[in-house]
């Protein structure tokens, strides 16, 4: 799997000090927020930086609306592209999970797509965790408080049945205080105890791939 225009920058990464879960599968997904939110830009740096890294790494392209150049599917060829809402997809996605030897899957859900997104994971949560595999949501935040929203739509939705990561997307603003300051947001914080971490203004070359 190759990517076709690889950023320069990694993502930091802290190592965990539990072997034991760190042994376990995991799929990474971006929450299916609106678009132009940086979801596929903050996922296609993760995989750069497995795949520099020389870990292994099983990508998805689950967003089948964005046919664009930025898409995951397209960053990276030979990437899957699957509609996990009908039930092919839904047996292809868990067929791919399964079946491939790397530790983490990195899927990318489409804009927009919460309660089909939803759907899909009731379907396929219970199977797949039966095999230990843990699921890590990815939420970005931008000042655009609609952002916050779908990241508590989620939280609603899916409960503690995965763990969360919020992304502060700096690229347009850094008015993050729906989400850090408002009753429900600080709700979300305190029982979901999520990892927080920022995303700085995206290269011109990803910048513009993303677009």
């Amino acid at each position: 799997m190759t990517r076709t225009n690889p950023s320069k920058t990694k993502p930091r990464m802290d190592k965990t000090t539990d072997r034991k879960e760190a042994d376990r599968k995991q799929i990474i997904f971006t929450e299916g927020a609106k678009g132009g939110s940086g979801k596929t830009t903050l996922l296609s740096s993760l995989a750069d930086f497995f795949l520099a890294e020389s870990i292994p790494v099983k990508l998805i392209d689950a967003d089948i609306d964005n046919k664009s150049r930025g898409s995951l599917s397209h960053l990276f060829k030979g990437t899957p592209k699957i509609d996990i809402r009908t039930d092919h997809g839904l047996d292809q996605f868990i067929g791919l999970v399964l079946d491939d030897n790397a530790q983490t899957v990195l899927a990318d859900l489409g804009a927009g797509s919460s309660k089909e997104t939803w759907a899909w994971f009731e379907q396929m949560h219970d199977s797949v965790r039966e095999e230990g595999i843990r699921f890590l949501a990815i939420g970005l935040v931008t000042n655009d408080s609609s952002t916050t929203s779908a990241i508590l739509d989620w939280a609603n939705a899916l409960q503690n049945r995965v763990d969360y990561l919020v992304v502060k997307n700096k690229v347009a603003g850094e008015d993050f205080s729906y989400l850090f300051e408002s009753e429900p947001g600080q709700r979300f914080l305190q029982l979901a105890k999520p990892a927080i971490i920022e995303m700085e203004r995206r290269l011109p070359d990803i910048q513009q791939e993303a677009q």
